[in-house]
């Protein structure tokens, strides 16, 4: 079994001095954001633009692994289980595959 880089957050009091209750409120009180696994094909890098709103597809790439959440979608998940997620930050940079460019 491979060795995983984070904790669910049913494990969490398993772990550290803190419950899954302690943690969600948290998130609902906007002063933790959540993790998210994805494993997702065709991912986009976003470069900025000069206009406001108006963000330019840079490369392309396949992950599968960790990505960290907004706030708002970390309340979202808590208390729908779900989110629309339009933006992340990927914590594993080395598992990213097939990076290719934008024409």
């Amino acid at each position: 079994m491979d060795k995983r880089r984070f904790f669910r957050l049913d494990e969490i009091s398993d772990v550290a001095p803190v419950t899954k209750g302690d943690l969600l409120n948290a998130v609902d009180s906007g002063r933790l954001s959540l993790c998210a696994w994805v494993d997702a094909r065709a991912l986009g890098t976003q470069l900025r633009s000069d206009e406001p709103n108006r963000p330019a597809l840079a490369n392309l790439f396949d992950y599968s692994g960790v990505v960290g959440i907004s706030s708002k979608q970390s309340i979202e998940c808590v208390n729908t289980l779900k989110t629309s997620v339009t933006r992340a930050l990927v914590l594993q940079p080395v598992v990213v595959n097939s990076f290719r460019t934008v024409n």
